[in-house]
């Protein structure tokens, strides 16, 4: 079985691509709100290619970091990532 999706059918998505013209809101999502809210995603990366799965896991490794209290791994650093 499988599925094929029309992201452009997805109400809260419509097949969108992430909006590079404002670094200034990258920079707001990639922080924390009330430390209690972390945003990860294809679009939060600010140093690597917007818009792929291995940016979107990159920034998730980041807010994982963000969450347990550990100093980031650095945003280019995807040497212990696993595919």
């Amino acid at each position: 079985d499988y599925i094929v999706q029309d992201w452009t059918q997805e109400p809260y998505i419509r097949g969108s691509y992430v909006d590079i013209s404002s670094l200034e809101a990258i920079r707001t999502m990639q922080e924390p709100i009330d430390s209690k809210i972390f945003f990860a995603g294809e679009a939060l990366p600010i140093d690597q290619d917007w818009g792929y799965a291995h940016s979107a896991a990159l920034s998730g490794k980041e807010a994982a970091y963000k969450i347990l209290g550990f100093s980031s791994p650095g945003k280019t650093d995807d040497s212990n990532m696993v595919y």
